[in-house]
């Protein structure tokens, strides 16, 4: 099945792997640096499109679909490892947010929320990422 991805959930990406490049350089989990490709065609691919966006909660949960402290910047053998490894993801999670934080996004995750506003959190993200592209 294939997921869909729709323009919010792009942009939220976007900036979830840029932020990750901002912190690290690279995976938030192995800290493997990444850097911008030059390929044979003369592009180049930049570094934070080596990096994948991780919900801890599955996107399904849209009280924290966008939520920040939900998602990371792993590459793709952290990704697939924590994916496949929930409670080492538990544990990282618990080091990196701490208990506190994680126990507070269960409890956002688990609330009936109405719809999130799209249109604020595009222009919030909007912003977030112009101030990331600025300190470059």
């Amino acid at each position: 099945m294939k997921i869909r991805i729709d323009p919010l959930d792009e942009l939220f990406s976007h900036y979830v792997r840029l932020r990750a490049i901002k912190r690290v350089g690279g995976c938030e989990r192995c800290l493997a640096p990444k850097f911008d490709i030059l390929k044979d065609n003369g592009d180049i691919l930049p570094a934070y499109k080596q990096i994948q966006c991780s919900h801890y909660h599955k996107r399904r949960k849209l009280s924290v679909r966008f939520d920040e402290s939900n998602a990371n910047g792993f590459c793709f053998g952290c990704h697939q490892f924590f994916e496949e490894n929930r409670d080492e993801y538990t544990l990282w999670m618990k080091f990196y947010l701490g208990q506190e934080q994680l126990g507070m996004l269960a409890n956002r995750m688990r609330i009936s929320y109405p719809r999130p506003d799209r249109k604020a959190i595009e222009i919030y993200l909007k912003e977030q990422i112009k101030q990331l592209e600025d300190h470059r």
